[in-house]
């Protein structure tokens, strides 16, 4: 008995679900629903059967979750594949490498819709790269805000760089043919 004690003691500082936790966490859900239906039986108050209810729902769910955690660290074992050539499947040209080394490699991912719609994503995502990218080999930020009227307010310091809550619309500050004066 003192060595399940021992191992449920640890096993409460362990992450995830160790054997020795589900099986004093079965063992105590057990023990309360013997409890409720003696209470039940006992009473015959309908309040002993919706605790009923309510603990063996929870006792359900908890081993629900603790077999999807056990799934999910088996997937996690799983070897993952390496690489993936995504100038390939988005249609990029040769001259224009879709990734570099200092990149993250791309890992299969389970997007609903299907194979359409997770070459959207990544075509969006390289897009993005790409005029990130641009913006920071020109240094400028590109026209989009500067074509809506939207100036940048400077920071507390010389060149730092802002957050979105910084940007404001300047009311008046645009002419009639849309340059920003």
């Amino acid at each position: 008995m003192t060595a399940f004690l021992t191992s449920l003691w640890t096993s409460i500082f362990t992450p995830g679900p160790t054997p020795t936790l589900l099986l004093a966490t079965n063992a105590s859900f057990a023990a309360l629903q013997a409890l409720l239906f003696a209470l039940l039986v006992a009473t015959r108050s309908a309040h002993f059967l919706a605790l009923s209810l309510i603990s063996g729902a929870l006792w359900w769910s908890i081993n629900w979750f603790a077999a999807e955690l056990r799934k999910a660290e088996k997937e996690k074992e799983k070897p993952v594949v390496e690489s993936l050539d995504t100038s390939a499947h988005l249609g990029g040209d040769e001259a224009s490498p879709a990734t570099t080394p200092t990149e993250p490699v791309f890992a299969p991912v389970r997007v609903r819709g299907g194979p359409g719609k997770i070459l959207g994503v990544m075509q969006s995502a390289r897009r993005a790269r790409e005029e990130s990218a641009a913006e920071q080999a020109s240094g400028l930020d590109t026209g989009s805000a500067a074509a809506a009227g939207v100036t940048r307010r400077k920071g507390s310091g010389e060149g730092e760089a802002g957050t979105d809550s910084e940007w404001e619309k300047v009311e008046g500050s645009t002419s009639s043919s849309g340059k920003v004066e």
